[in-house]
């Protein structure tokens, strides 16, 4: 109404269209959309607004400042925010994100890494860095004939690309061979040189896998950091670093089933070196020893045991996924695939029964054994031999110490699976559960030499001291990171030394025939020597009667009481005495191991032991009367 009693049409403002002429009104644009000009005449000029972009006809906020004015419908025009320039026919791609072109719209997908996805002006031909696969989704994958190195697609060297695979397959072979003969040697309470050499391998391979699960959180490392972290991805089974691509598939399925199929492949060629020997033994007699069943199955728990954290995580890859931000969602490990669609279907099948099998399978066989160790250990002489891998590296009142390896690795493994994307949460979880498993084992002291109870502590502290400082990665990029980098590769340089002095040392010792001892820990005392001493004593406590050895007792501290109860319970099983075990007392509740021991206790355990009880007197000089009895 133009005041005078007549009618003027108007153009419809922006953000309004009319589809017919002379209308009443202008028909407002739909939530988030507006027009590129006014007088808009039909609803298909309605594009979305500044921050905003199109998914599936619907406009999206952009998912952060950083890609504001860069993303848009080509076809719309619409600029300010989400665009760059006006008119442009396509979309600017943001370094770090890949757009694919679906109808009317484009999809935005995050990439692992600006690496693979640089940006690009038009991401109808250039979405990829150079030789990487344009048509895999997030460029996950390079082209053939080539392959990853450092997110770099480098080409595939004729006659070579293999040797890296082919040498992991004879080192493969020659540690299982290593495994059968040293790992099965006989088993002492004294942690042998050989032992304290094998344990200290393992321990370095646990710390390894830790880094190999570090690696797979949500964190942006700095070199030299992130130059070790993708190293260590060996230890969870990364084929990938071997050159697979070059000689074989570089579809994600094959991969994935690869892995799963290694530690089969070390149990099948465990047992075909078993089924080979038995053959040659038939032909040629004696000149060839016949392997043992008994050590076999141990030296795949040995192998299982070691590598549990690699095994683990290789199985649940297709737990982990990532958001893009269309809503959709990626494995992390291999991107191109996405969650929810067939192919992540079928590999999560898998990945369940890899994860009943090898991880819940595995850890239940376990703790069935320590449960049932204290008695089957005794009755059945074979026993130790079969689960010798769980139960001959602790001390006897420790037994059990090996489940506790166990769950400790497979709550590690699951860190990146609950937090898939939360960088703070993993770390907060990995610094909780070593931080347990550290106070644990700082107050039990499992392992049968103190070196090898330093060594454990010193991979949970270094363990501990990384992910306080990744905390720093996984902060605002603002943070100057450059210190913290020095400081990570400091701890590294400290641990992986200490663990080289601790594995020479103990390699040295297994050269010269004798543990050596450590400077600042005290020496294991002469067997002789405290044999003499203990006699000695024995002679000055029996003219003693019971309130005076109470009197001496009650002046210990609680400390000094467990360690003398500690001592009566040891020589009451070494001497197989269970008259002598003092009630209540926890250690141990397995007999002794050792292979001499075993060789002659393959017997029916004893029935209940008969219990002398004599009353004791009132205590004297002030104590406090206890009426009570003692079982002696």
């Amino acid at each position: 109404n133009n005041g005078t009693g007549g009618t003027q049409c108007q153009r419809c403002p922006v953000g309004f269209f009319s589809n017919v002429s002379a209308a009443a009104a202008c028909i407002e644009c739909s939530a988030h959309k507006t027009t590129a000009d006014s007088a808009a005449p039909a609803s298909d000029l309605c594009v979305c607004g500044p921050g905003f972009f199109a998914v599936a006809g619907d406009c999206t906020q952009c998912p952060d400042q950083a890609l504001e004015d860069r993303l848009c419908r080509s076809q719309d025009g619409f600029a300010e925010d989400c665009c760059v320039t006006l008119d442009r026919d396509v979309p600017r791609q943001p370094p770090g994100y890949y757009l694919k072109q679906r109808g009317r719209d484009w999809d935005m997908y995050r990439c692992i890494s600006e690496d693979f996805c640089p940006q690009s002006e038009d991401p109808t031909t250039t979405r990829c860095s150079p030789n990487f696969d344009p048509e895999s989704l997030v460029c996950a994958r390079c082209m053939e004939g080539y392959h990853l190195v450092k997110n770099k697609c480098e080409a595939c060297e004729e006659g070579v690309s293999a040797l890296p695979f082919v040498f992991a397959v004879l080192l493969c072979v020659t540690l299982l061979l290593f495994v059968y003969y040293k790992l099965n040697s006989p088993v002492s309470e004294e942690a042998s040189p050989l032992l304290e050499t094998c344990v200290t391998l393992a321990m370095t391979l646990t710390a390894t896998q830790s880094l190999s699960v570090m690696a797979q959180l949500n964190i942006v490392w700095e070199s030299p950091g992130s130059d070790v972290m993708e190293a260590m991805k060996i230890f969870a089974f990364d084929i990938e670093l071997l050159n697979f691509e070059c000689f074989w598939s570089s579809d994600p399925e094959t991969r994935y089933y690869f892995r799963l199929m290694i530690p089969i492949m070390a149990i099948i060629g465990f047992f075909s070196c078993f089924g080979l020997s038995r053959l040659l033994h038939r032909s040629v007699g004696n000149k060839v020893s016949p392997w043992q069943l008994s050590k076999t199955c141990n030296s795949c728990g040995q192998i299982f045991q070691a590598l549990y954290i690699g095994i683990a995580l290789a199985a649940m890859l297709p737990f982990q996924c990532y958001e893009h931000p269309t809503g959709a969602s990626s494995m992390r490990k291999f991107p191109e695939v996405i969650c929810g669609e067939s192919i992540h279907d079928a590999m999560f099948a898998v990945a369940v029964m890899a994860t009943m099998i090898y991880g819940a399978g595995f850890y239940g066989i376990c703790i069935f054994v320590a449960v049932r160790a204290p008695v089957s250990s005794m009755r059945n002489v074979k026993f130790n031999q079969y689960f010798r891998f769980l139960l001959a590296n602790f001390r006897s009142d420790t037994w059990w110490w090996g489940v506790m390896l166990l769950t400790r690795s497979f709550l590690i493994a699951l860190v990146p699976i609950i937090f898939p994307t939360n960088g703070n949460a993993q770390l907060v979880m990995l610094s909780t559960i070593v931080s347990v498993f550290l106070t644990l084992q700082s107050y039990y002291k499992p392992w049968k030499s103190m070196v090898l109870n330093l060594a454990d502590t010193c991979v949970c502290l270094m363990l501990l001291l990384l992910s306080a400082v990744s905390g720093v990665f996984a902060d605002a990029e603002k943070l100057e990171k450059s210190p913290f980098t020095v400081f990570m590769f400091v701890i590294l340089v400290v641990s992986g030394l200490t663990m080289s002095v601790v594995f020479c040392r103990a390699l040295l010792g297994m050269a010269l025939g004798r543990p050596l001892s450590v400077p600042f820990l005290p020496a294991s005392p002469v067997a002789e020597d405290l044999c003499f001493s203990l006699t000695n004593l024995s002679k000055q406590l029996a003219p003693l009667d019971t309130r005076e050895v109470l009197k001496a007792l009650q002046n210990f501290g609680q400390f000094d009481r467990l360690l003398v109860q500690n001592y009566v319970t040891l020589m009451s099983v070494a001497l197989d005495r269970d008259d002598l075990r003092l009630s209540g007392s926890k250690t141990p509740s397995l007999r002794r191991l050792s292979t001499a021991q075993l060789q002659s206790a393959a017997k029916s355990l004893k029935d209940s032991s008969s219990r002398v009880k004599v009353s004791v007197p009132e205590a004297t000089s002030g104590a406090t009367a206890m009426t009570d009895t003692a079982e002696l």
